[in-house]
């Protein structure tokens, strides 16, 4: 069995490396529960608008129909950047799919 990634594949991990890398931030000490909030939902906003969420729905919902490979590949890349876990993680991982 052949576990190498395929062009496509890496393509897409480069891709969601370089958004990252252009799009991060790492907010400093909120002073309310709700300014952590408005944050957190202007964050997930940004992540949506570039279809850099729930990226396993499909096109019609907001995702982008990724295959279990290419969603490992996005959370690795993810975790490796160090961004903030949007808002709203439950609904996009729990409820939505459900």
């Amino acid at each position: 069995m052949d576990l190498t990634f395929t062009a496509s594949e890496e393509g897409f991990a480069a891709e969601v490396r370089s958004w990252l890398a252009e799009h991060v931030e790492h907010p400093g000490p909120f002073s309310s529960v709700d300014d952590e909030v408005d944050w957190g939902r202007s964050w997930q906003a940004t992540l949506a608008a570039a279809r850099m969420v729930a990226i396993s729905w499909p096109h019609s919902v907001g995702g982008r129909d990724a295959s279990p490979v290419e969603v490992a590949l996005y959370n690795m890349e993810y975790a490796r950047s160090g961004a903030p876990q949007p808002i709203n993680r439950v609904g996009i991982s729990h409820v939505g799919p459900t």
